[in-house]
C-alpha cells in the first residue's frame, strides 16, 4: 500500500470527515463522515454538544481504523480543520470542558 499515511480532521459546524491519504500521491485510503447535532438560538448563535463531539470523532476514528486495518499503524500525521471562531476550552487530564460548551451536555 503506501509507506505513511496522513490523516485529514475536517470538524465543521454541521458535518466531521476524518480521511486518510497516501503520503506520497496524495489518494484517499479510508473516509468516515458524521452530522453533527447543532443547537440554534435565538439570536442565530449555535453550539455544539462536546459529549456528541466526542462520540462522533470517537465513532469516525472507529470506523476510519477499521477500513485501513493494519495500515492504521503506518499514520505518520493529523492535520485538523474547524469553523472558525469557535473554541472547546477543556481540562487536560480528565476531558471536562470548561466553557459554556459544557452547560449543554
Amino acid at each position: 500500500m503506501t509507506d505513511k499515511i496522513l490523516v485529514g480532521i475536517d470538524l465543521g459546524t454541521t458535518v466531521l470527515k476524518v480521511c486518510a491519504f497516501d503520503s506520497r500521491n496524495g489518494s484517499m485510503l479510508a473516509k468516515a463522515v458524521r452530522l453533527l447535532p447543532v443547537q440554534q438560538f435565538e439570536d442565530n448563535g449555535k453550539e455544539q454538544k462536546t459529549g456528541a463531539l466526542d462520540r462522533l470523532f470517537r465513532e469516525a476514528v472507529n470506523e476510519l481504523q477499521k477500513q485501513l486495518g493494519m495500515e492504521w499503524q503506518k499514520v505518520a500525521g493529523i492535520g485538523l480543520a474547524a469553523q472558525g471562531g469557535s473554541a472547546i476550552i477543556a481540562d487536560r487530564k480528565t476531558g471536562k470542558t470548561l466553557t459554556p460548551h459544557d452547560s449543554l451536555e
